[in-house]
């Protein structure tokens, strides 16, 4: 679901900043007057567009499945060598690419990925989307480029220093701005929340999580260090207890998010978003 999720907020990204959809919507909400004419607030057409995929993941495969629906081209950077067409180096895909969108893990090699010179790199007229992590992007750069029009517009669903964003950002009209709404569905927070109950009962049973947390210099701030809590005798700590853990778990049934995340607030083996660690 997670998957899903954050390749349909990526296509909503690329179509709300190349058709302008955010300039349009606060215009209206100012009350400035406005009639239609031929050039006004136009945007770009996807089709016939190359959008170029940096990190070929699941989200990666899943956001360029329905680019093509578009009538898009896609090309992508990966990891290691596939046998699908359009792989590329990514100078190649920054200088070719109409839309670059992001899907790359955040590492020490990725971290600043997209800076000045990447920037620069890219065409006049192209867009960034970056639903990935923010530190992957110089918000500094990146605002200085969209003011001097060295790329056309962004749109960022994530920041570098989250939940701040660089001030330049805030004052420009060509980039879209989101609250890291890449999983919020209810199905996929639902989701999330079981499997962190199912992250809970494996540790008691002396299991091994099926997302365990990790920790080191290459995760996301927000996941650093979020070990279980183990007492003297190394066994693990917790506030609540199988028959607590179980009840909440099989409220999964009655389909409420809300009850069913509860969960993973009360208990300190699970960490604040238990599907971060698998995007």
């Amino acid at each position: 679901m997670l998957t899903d999720a954050t390749a349909d907020l990526a296509l909503t990204l690329i179509l709300a900043v190349t058709r302008r959809v955010g300039e349009g919507e606060r215009l209206i909400r100012s009350g400035t007057p406005w009639a239609w004419s031929i050039d006004f607030l136009v945007g770009r057409e996807l089709r016939g567009k190359t959008l170029g995929v940096v990190g070929y993941g699941a989200i990666g495969r899943a956001t360029a499945e329905r680019a093509r629906a578009f009538g898009m081209d896609v090309i992508f950077t990966a990891s290691r060598c596939t046998d699908e067409p359009g792989q590329v180096d990514l100078g190649d895909l920054l200088s070719r690419a109409d839309i670059v969108t992001l899907h790359c893990p955040l590492t020490l090699e990725t971290r600043g990925l997209i800076d000045a010179d990447a920037l620069t790199r890219m065409k006049p007229t192209a867009y960034l989307v970056d639903t990935a992590r923010g530190p992957i992007v110089d918000e500094a750069a990146l605002a200085a480029a969209l003011r001097d029009g060295i790329v056309a517009g962004a749109a960022l669903d994530v920041f570098e220093h989250e939940p701040d964003v660089h001030p330049e950002l805030l004052k420009l009209e060509n980039v879209v701005l989101l609250p890291h709404l890449g999983s919020a569905t209810v199905e996929t927070r639902t989701a999330m929340a079981l499997l962190a109950c199912d992250s809970v009962l494996a540790v008691l049973d002396g299991q091994q999580a099926p997302t365990p947390s990790f920790s080191g210099p290459d995760c996301s701030p927000g996941l650093r260090g979020r070990r279980p809590r183990r007492g003297p005798d190394g066994a693990v700590t917790t506030r609540l207890n199988h028959a607590t853990v179980r009840s909440i778990w099989r409220s999964r049934e009655q389909r409420h998010c809300r009850q069913v995340q509860g969960i993973c607030r009360q208990t300190s083996l699970v960490w604040a978003s238990s599907m971060e660690v698998v995007e």
